[in-house]
């Protein structure tokens, strides 16, 4: 038997990694201002996404629910999530899907998409369709585009928005 017969390198990625998942990120990606610049608490919020990711065999992104209990244990501080995820947006590497909500002791965690990673869809029937990733933070990078701004709640403002309260002293 001839050695080429005997090496696949699928085979040995496969059993580089085992059962164990990874996620791949482009050499461009890594190259990029949006992924040099990112705080440590993007760090920690992006590998909690892509854990998340990967615990469903890659295929819900864009449905990735994570809530801040969640990301507290792996350790991202309670203070630091809301700047995380604005950071993670502004940056272009991140997208809220559906934006969650806490009301009356019930909660409704936001829904999350990696835009450097392929993503799903649901259409209203059919089966799901899945899209290749946007590379969002392109655009950020190249200054085609803004990103969007987050909506305010009605009672009360983002941590990372100034308020327009007056002081009297």
């Amino acid at each position: 038997m001839s050695r080429r017969a005997l090496y696949s390198p699928s085979k040995a990625a496969k059993a580089a990694l085992g059962t164990n998942g990874f996620v791949a990120h482009t050499a461009e990606l890594l190259q990029s201002k949006a992924w040099r610049s990112r705080s440590i608490h993007l760090v920690r919020l992006l590998d909690r996404l892509e854990l998340e990711n990967i615990a469903h065999a890659g295929k819900e992104n864009g449905y990735l629910r994570v809530t801040w209990g969640q990301l507290v244990e792996y350790g991202l501080g309670r203070r630091f999530i809301s700047a995380a995820i604005h950071e993670g947006v502004q940056l272009g590497l991140l997208q809220i899907t559906h934006q969650g909500r806490y009301r009356a002791g019930k909660t409704d965690p936001s829904l999350y998409r990696l835009t450097y990673l392929a993503s799903k869809f649901m259409p209203l029937t059919g089966p799901p369709e899945y899209h290749p990733p946007t590379d969002d933070w392109r655009d950020r990078e190249n200054g085609r585009t803004k990103p969007a701004r987050p909506q305010k709640h009605r009672s009360f403002g983002h941590p990372w928005e100034p308020t327009n309260r007056v002081h009297h002293g």
